[in-house]
């Protein structure tokens, strides 16, 4: 899990936000606060979907979509939905609603393909995919090859 500025040595650092209880509540009493107000809040943070499901509980109001996008790269540059089918599967089971997501494709000049959900605490996990099972590591892996070779100047459709 992430935390916000913790040195275990001098070399390593990690992240101390999504998941953790202050976050959550801080996140909370934000959203809370900026809603009295008439306002409503967004968050921008790529969250493996059982961290986004927890912060989005009385937190912000949407999220920026880091979920979806990398799936739809991938079915817009091989021509195969089944990745794209199995996030919004993953969605539906960590009750994650694409209504209070930020959608866009991309909103700089690259892929991002940061595929969170697949990382971390999941990259061990095993995902039903094309009939077998690979891990969130091996998806996640699959994903960069096809959308990265896909991509590439020589795979262009043709007119």
């Amino acid at each position: 899990m992430p935390t916000v500025c913790s040195a275990s040595s001098a070399t390593q650092w990690t992240v101390l936000w999504a998941g953790h209880p202050l976050s959550v509540t801080a996140n909370q009493l934000i959203a809370d606060m900026v809603r009295k107000l008439g306002g409503f809040t967004f968050e921008e943070l790529a969250l493996p979907l059982d961290d986004m499901r927890e912060m989005s509980r009385g937190g912000p109001d949407l999220s920026y979509d880091f979920v979806t996008r990398p799936a739809y790269d991938d079915a817009l540059l091989t021509g195969d939905a089944e990745f794209l089918r199995l996030v919004f599967q993953l969605m539906r089971n960590y009750s994650i609603d694409s209504g209070r997501l930020i959608h866009a494709l991309q909103n700089h000049d690259e892929l991002t393909m940061g595929l969170a959900h697949f990382a971390g605490a999941h990259a061990d996990e095993p995902f039903a995919f094309r009939g077998g099972q690979l891990s969130g590591r091996q998806l996640r892996e699959l994903v960069h090859r096809r959308c990265m070779a896909g991509s590439s100047v020589n795979a262009r459709p043709t007119t």
